[in-house]
């Protein structure tokens, strides 16, 4: 079972019951992710470049962003995956929203389990779905990642710092491979490809 048919079975189960507790839509668990068959509508919606499916209900989001004002908007939640497990330092998390003009909203979040870390969060307005879909395949996440090697300490040997270096590029190879499988499962859901 893939994140995002995970998330569309917890948020059946669970948005039910905080609908009656919360009033305004939670930005994770919307009422159109509780039922699995207005999740797999919007997904076909989303795949066929169409507009999500008008029974899901235009809700007001406001999503964080890092270094700059939040983004608000209205819309519909189209699609949501994420790359959590116990056993990573960072995450991805990718929500899709769709507005009301038909602009597709795209919330790139990065998560940090280290204290002294802090998560970002990167959301990009886009024209179309093709361009969403080109951005996410391009999105780089080197840019996500702190460079903590400490170039500048002259008490530290060249091996020292060619070790902090290596060490670098592995955190950088273990977050490009995580970003890109969780790219290629978002778009395998949302049935984005060539078809055979």
């Amino acid at each position: 079972m893939s994140n995002v048919q995970l998330y569309s079975q917890v948020a059946a189960e669970v948005a039910p019951s905080l609908r009656s507790i919360v009033p305004e839509p939670v930005e994770e668990l919307t009422p159109e992710a509780a039922d699995d068959e207005f999740a797999t509508d919007a997904l076909d919606a989303a795949a066929s470049g169409h507009s999500a499916p008008s029974s899901m209900p235009i809700m007001p989001y406001r999503l964080r962003v890092t270094g700059s004002r939040a983004e608000t908007f209205s819309g519909r939640h189209v699609a949501m995956a994420t790359g959590w497990n116990n056993s990573v330092a960072r995450w991805y998390e990718i929500n899709l929203y769709e507005t009301e003009s038909g602009q597709v909203v795209c919330d790139i979040r990065l998560f940090h389990k280290d204290e002294g870390e802090h998560d970002l969060y990167r959301v990009q307005t886009l024209s179309d779905w093709t361009t969403t879909i080109s951005y996410l395949e391009t999105y780089n996440p080197a840019h996500d990642l702190p460079c903590n090697v400490a170039v500048e300490d002259h008490a530290m040997s060249a091996a020292e710092v060619s070790l902090q270096g290596i060490a670098l590029r592995q955190q950088l190879l273990e977050l490009q491979t995580q970003y890109q499988t969780l790219v290629g499962n978002l778009l395998y859901e949302l049935k984005v490809g060539s078809e055979l």
